[in-house]
């Protein structure tokens, strides 16, 4: 079974609340939280809080779990990476400890948008470049 999920976010547009800012970091592990409060700018920030909240999002979309039960790290290369064989364990997924079971995901980001492409059981990559026009949002959902 092949499926993935692709998801393009417009972050200048987007003007969150300071609770809606508040829940959605505390959401978020504290390792991802401090990450998120290390950058100097705004729109770094904003970027990377949407990033972390896809890459979750797109996951418990796949496997059907509840959000803290999900298990996502860092690889050598600092990408974040989801811990699969703990996530089974956390979330009792007994549906997902086939060992060809393989959820991959990559989060760009460029100017004002941050995507993600998210794949079951096959790796996928994404890219969001811009040369100063408009990016398309064809082929992809908005969030905003």
């Amino acid at each position: 079974m092949r499926k993935f999920i692709k998801y393009c976010f417009n972050t200048n547009k987007w003007t969150p609340s300071k609770l809606e800012w508040i829940n959605l970091l505390n959401s978020l592990p504290k390792e991802e939280r401090e990450n998120i409060a290390g950058y100097m700018f705004k729109r770094d920030c904003k970027q990377t809080l949407i990033g972390q909240i896809l890459i979750r999002y797109c996951i418990k979309s796949f496997l059907n779990t509840k959000w803290n039960q999900l298990s996502i790290g860092r690889d050598s290369k600092n990408r974040p990476t989801l811990n699969l064989n703990e996530t089974i364990k956390l979330g009792n997924l007994k549906q997902f400890t086939n060992k060809n079971t393989q959820i991959d995901f990559n989060v760009s980001h460029n100017g004002d948008f941050t995507a993600i492409v998210c794949g079951l059981l096959f790796n996928q990559g994404s890219n969001a470049n811009s040369n100063g026009d408009a990016i398309s949002s064809n082929n992809f959902r908005l969030g905003i």
